[in-house]
């Protein structure tokens, strides 16, 4: 081959190589990559429309920006925060939505969607729906505690009425803040606070007799006296658990 013909062909292999679009490799070329970048790209635009979910997440991370063979890592690295975006403003947006609603079916649902937004803190809204979340679980703790049981360590100890004061006392604030979850509706209405009261009632009775029924002492009608005076200090009756515990009592322990 003459000299003139090889620069000839030299010349147009490095005019070739210097026209190669990023991401072309093994005969790729540039449309593809653009398409691709732009079909993950619309699959990411859609999040925020569905219900969050991390496995639509992880699936469009690894499968699709991570295992993808054309795009270059700054394209990768761009996808890769609009998807933590954009994920991040469909868990806000589910979380706007059940706080906004009826949440009562959605609470375990909700508490996983707030660890998400923890670690996905990057949509606008996202300190405002975690401060309505976290006046929810405020309200929730609240509610628990309505009928929180006493701890009860004597079958001497008395029922614990300043509990009951003190949640009457602040209920009205927690009734006025409206909620719109129907189990906090539930738990502060009056009924709810009457069952919470009653049920806790009914579990101090229970241990009371409990407590008496497990010594060791010979039985005296005093004591009996006592247990009794103090169960129906907290409820109208004995109920038929503590009577059969405190009659067995004494048919074990009367000499």
């Amino acid at each position: 081959m003459k000299p003139i013909y090889s620069l000839i062909i030299a010349g147009l292999l490095l005019t070739a190589c210097s026209h190669r679009r990023p991401g072309e490799k093994d005969g790729m070329k540039g449309p593809v990559v653009s398409e691709t970048q732009a079909s993950i790209s619309a699959n990411i635009d859609e999040l925020p429309s569905k219900p969050w979910s991390r496995a639509a997440y992880d699936e469009i991370l690894n499968e699709q920006i991570l295992g993808s063979k054309v795009l270059t890592k700054a394209q990768r690295e761009g996808l890769r925060s609009k998807l933590a975006m954009y994920y991040s403003r469909a868990i806000a947006a589910d979380m706007k939505a059940a706080l906004s609603d009826n949440c009562e079916r959605s609470h375990s649902r909700l508490e996983s969607a707030a660890r998400e937004l923890r670690s996905f803190n990057m949509a606008e809204d996202a300190a405002e729906v975690l401060s309505r979340y976290d006046r929810h679980q405020a309200e929730m703790n609240f509610a628990a505690s309505i009928g929180a049981r006493q701890k009860v360590t004597s079958w001497r100890d008395e029922y614990d009425v300043r509990h009951e004061k003190n949640i009457n006392s602040a209920i009205d604030a927690h009734r006025a803040a409206h909620p719109a979850c129907t189990y906090l509706q539930r738990a502060f209405s009056r009924e709810g606070v009457k069952a919470a009261f009653r049920k806790r009632r009914l579990e101090y009775a229970l241990n009371v007799a409990r407590l008496y029924s497990r010594r060791s002492e010979p039985w005296t009608q005093a004591d009996e006296r006592a247990v009794n005076i103090l169960i129906l200090s907290a409820v109208d009756d004995v109920p038929a658990e503590a009577g059969a515990l405190i009659s067995k009592y004494k048919e074990t322990h009367q000499h």
